[in-house]
Parts: structure tokens; sequence; C-alpha cells
């Protein structure tokens, strides 16, 4: 087929297979991790909040916030996308706050501290 200007242009082809987990769908938060930490988001958060008993992975007041924050900027809507969060390899590289605990415990971090009123973690629709 040609343009309207007579040439023909080649189709790129498209490559099929395997996931690449170098990649991620969520490269926009390298831009909030960079912004996270040019503005002191995690230091201001935890001054305002005030000392918090931290677990053993050392996660403050800040660090879970932000890190729920930067979920849901991502898409997920409940604590349990987190677990999506931290499937993504490539994704962990380029969060704010990587590594976050299972959504069970950041549930427990944030009744225990009165950070957040956590709603129940809903079931999925269809169940």
């Amino acid at each position: 087929m040609g343009s309207i200007r007579g040439e023909r242009r080649k189709r790129q082809q498209v490559r099929v297979g395997a996931a690449d987990r170098a990649l991620t769908a969520n490269a926009g938060l390298a831009a909030v991790s960079e912004l996270c930490g040019r503005l002191g988001v995690i230091e201001a958060l935890d001054a305002a909040i005030g000392p918090v008993r931290q677990r053993d992975r050392g996660f403050g007041a800040g660090e879970l916030l932000t890190g729920i924050a930067a979920a849901q900027l991502a898409g997920e809507d409940f604590l349990t996308g987190l677990d999506r969060q931290r499937a993504d390899a490539a994704g962990q590289q380029i969060t704010p706050v990587p590594g976050l605990p299972h959504p069970c415990g950041v549930k427990r971090m944030t009744r225990d501290h009165e950070i957040l009123d956590v709603a129940p973690i809903p079931r999925s629709a269809g169940a």
C-alpha cells in the first residue's frame, strides 16, 4: 500500500513471545520516585506522623504511605494490588519504596500504628 506521497513504507514486524522481565508497564514510577526524593516526601510524612515502631523490614510510616500511593498511581485499587507491584521485578527497581510487605502485613502495620483507616480487603467481584 502506498502513502499519500507515493512511497511504500516497510511495515515493522510484531514479535510475539514470552514477556521480558526487564520491562515494566509502570515506567512512569521512575518520575514519581525522583519527585519523591527531591521533595523529601517520605521524610515529611515521617515528621508529620511522628515516630512509630518499625518492623523487621524497617518500613516507617512515610515509606508505607508513599509505597501505597505509588501502587495507586500505578493503577492498583486495593492493598491486594501490592502483590502485583511486588511481582514486577523491573518495577521494583524504579518504585519509590521497593519491597513493601505482603498486603496483610501492610494492613496490620496501618492498623497497629493507626496510620490509615483501612477497610477489610475485599474479595474479587466474582467470589
